[in-house]
Parts: structure tokens; sequence; C-alpha cells
């Protein structure tokens, strides 16, 4: 099927060298372009996004909250209600997931989509979260051998990789961050090295649940503007391993979220969101004239 060619008012589309690329203001909104991505594939695509965030609340969970506090209950005693709203999402019917988004609040998109067969897995490259999904090998080093002082206690090595995952809540992996909130190292978030790293993590993980290579399967490119925290961010000295991934990606999906993204540049930077947003665009031209 062919992808709309006018925009919408959930999203704007345009395609560069036949990359479908759409891009929403606001992140929970991409639950739309995907969808439409969904409904040209035979089975669900895998997530591989860039943010800040992990972007892992429950789905619903604002408005489930906000339900049941104007009737004076709690909300979380009714897990049937975020059930029952998932039920009626079908990446088939599009004013279904119109309905849905109407619903979301931030960070509650990824584990709307992947509990609704929308997408498969998610893999979250992101900035916050040091220990990210654990793996069973590190969870149980970490419940034998609890952190707390004892005068001359010899704690055993930790385990080194590859390791094993168990799958997530969600179906959502999260890639730890090393990163130490420095300019330097916002300043790297894409360059190659540190992509490489990130996603042979992410690879590990995915084959934890059957998936031999993640970059060859099917897979949307997801970013989140807020992942730039500098101008140099957006201008890698070694873009190869961001290029592949926009090569390899069946569509890329752009989160503008320009209040997030401008509130968590670095002092200074006078980041422009119109700015970051050419820039992709310059990568993933870029990307695809390589490849060919």
């Amino acid at each position: 099927m062919d992808f709309p060619k006018i925009n919408d008012e959930l999203f704007r589309y345009h395609a560069i060298s036949g990359k479908d690329v759409f891009t929403v203001d606001s992140h929970h909104q991409a639950l739309l372009p995907w969808s439409i991505i969904r409904r040209r594939l035979s089975s669900a695509p895998n997530l591989i996004t860039l943010d800040h965030h992990t972007d892992t609340h429950p789905p619903f969970l604002g408005y489930i909250y906000l339900k049941y506090e104007s009737q004076g209950e709690d909300f979380d005693r009714d897990a049937s209600t975020r059930a029952s709203l998932l039920q009626e999402i079908s990446w088939r019917n599009e004013d279904s997931v119109r309905t849905a988004i109407s619903r979301l609040q931030y960070d509650e998109h990824i584990h709307t989509a992947t509990r609704t067969d929308i997408l498969n897995y998610a893999f979250v490259i992101q900035l916050i979260d040091s220990y990210g999904t654990q793996s069973i090998e590190l969870e149980r080093y970490e419940k034998e051998n609890p952190w707390t002082y004892q005068w001359g206690r010899k704690y055993p090595p930790r385990p080194f990789p590859p390791f094993t995952y168990a799958q997530p809540e969600g179906k959502t992996f999260i890639i730890p961050s090393s990163f130490k909130c420095s300019v330097d190292e916002y300043s790297r978030v894409l360059e190659g090295g540190n992509l490489s790293n990130l996603l042979q993590i992410a690879g590990e993980m995915a084959q934890s649940v059957e998936i031999l290579k993640l970059e060859a399967t099917r897979y949307i490119l997801d970013i989140d503007l807020d992942f730039f925290h500098t101008n140099k961010a957006i201008e890698p000295d070694d873009p190869s391993v961001f290029h592949r991934l926009i090569r390899n990606a069946e569509a890329i999906t752009i989160a503008v979220e320009e209040g997030c993204t401008l509130n968590l540049q670095i002092d200074g930077e006078g980041i422009s969101v119109q700015t970051l947003l050419q820039k992709l665009d310059g990568h993933i031209a870029m990307a695809l004239k390589s490849g060919n």
C-alpha cells in the first residue's frame, strides 16, 4: 500500500529518496504512523528509538487516573479498564488508533503499540537510565551479593557479557546509558563508536527473544529531538552507524517534542527544532545516497 501524500492533523509526511518519514509534534502521536506502517507489513515491525527518556509508562496511565480520581476511587484497583481500552485498538482500524491517541499522554505510546501488535519489540536507546533492562546474570549476582558494606568482605567478580535477558514488561528493552550529563558526552550520542556499543547490547537483548540479528529485521527508526542536547550532537564526526540505521529502517518517525527539546538543551546552545529537523533530513539524504 502507498503512504498518504498529504499531511494529517496528527503527522506530517514526506519521502526522501524513497524513505518514508513521518514527523509528529507529541511523541504519542507516532502511534498513528506506526499503525499505517504496520498495515503494509505481514507482521509487526520492531522499533529502535533514540530518546532522552525511556517512554515506558503503562498504556492510558493518565486517562485511567483521571477517570478514577474524578470518582474518588483508587485507579490502581481496576486493571480491567486498561485491558478493555487496549482491546478497542486495532491497527487495521485507523479510527480506533486515533481514539487511543486522544486518550494517551506522555511516554505511554510504546507499551500501547507492543500490546496491540502495532509493534513487535521495542529497543530504547536513551540517556537517563544507567541500569536499563537488567540481564538475568546481573540480577542474580546483585541478589546474591547485595551491596551492603561489610568490613573485610570480598565480593566475587561481576559477570561479564554476553548476557541473557527475560522478556521485559511491554516487550520493551531499555539499553542502559553510561552518560554522566557532560557536554562532551551529550555531543557524542550519534557517534559511530557510541551507537555501535549500544546496538551491540540491544542485539544481545534481541537474541534472548529469538531475534538473531536486530538490524536485519523490519524495524522503524524512531527519533525524539530531545535526544539532542547540543548542536554538535546532530553533527557527529562518524555518522556511519546512524546512517546504517537509516538505510535499513522500514520507515522513520520523528517526534519534535519542542518543549522537552528546548528545556533539555545545554545552557547556551540555542538549539532550534527546525534546524534539527533540517539536519536530520540531511542525514537521511546522505545515508541513502551513500548506500546506493
